[in-house]
C-alpha cells in the first residue's frame, strides 16, 4: 500500500508480478488502488486497473473507490485523469463488493 500511495511504480510492478493481491484491503478497507487514488498517482492507478484492481470495491464504510475519488475531486490535472480512469473501469467492472479479507492487504502495495 505504501508503494501505491507514494507512487513507487517499480515496487508496485514488482509486487504485482510476484503475486501481490491487488484487491486486498487493510482493516479500514484501504487497498492499493485506494491509496494511489488518494495521492492522485495516475500511472499507478492506470497500472493497478490494468492488472485487475476493482474500482467498485467497498471500504469499511461502504464507499467504493470511485465514490471516494469523486468526493475528493479537486480539479487538478492528475485528479481529473484519475477520475476518468476510474469511471471508465467502473463501467466495466463487476458490481461493488465488500472488503476482501480485511486486515490482509498486499504487503507493500
Amino acid at each position: 500500500m505504501q508503494a501505491a500511495y507514494y507512487g513507487d511504480m517499480e515496487l508496485v510492478k514488482t509486487l504485482v508480478v510476484r503475486g501481490a493481491r491487488i484487491n486486498r484491503q487493510d482493516r479500514g478497507g484501504m487497498s492499493a488502488l485506494t491509496n494511489a487514488v488518494w495521492s492522485d498517482r495516475v500511472g499507478v492507478v492506470r497500472f493497478l486497473l490494468a492488472h485487475g484492481a476493482n474500482p467498485r470495491l467497498r471500504n469499511g464504510r461502504g464507499e467504493t473507490i470511485l465514490q471516494i475519488a469523486q468526493a475528493r475531486a479537486n480539479g487538478s490535472p492528475d485528479n481529473t485523469k484519475v477520475l476518468a480512469l476510474l469511471r471508465a473501469k467502473a463501467s466495466r467492472a463487476s458490481p461493488p463488493v465488500r472488503s476482501q479479507r480485511p486486515g490482509q492487504a498486499a504487503a507493500g502495495l
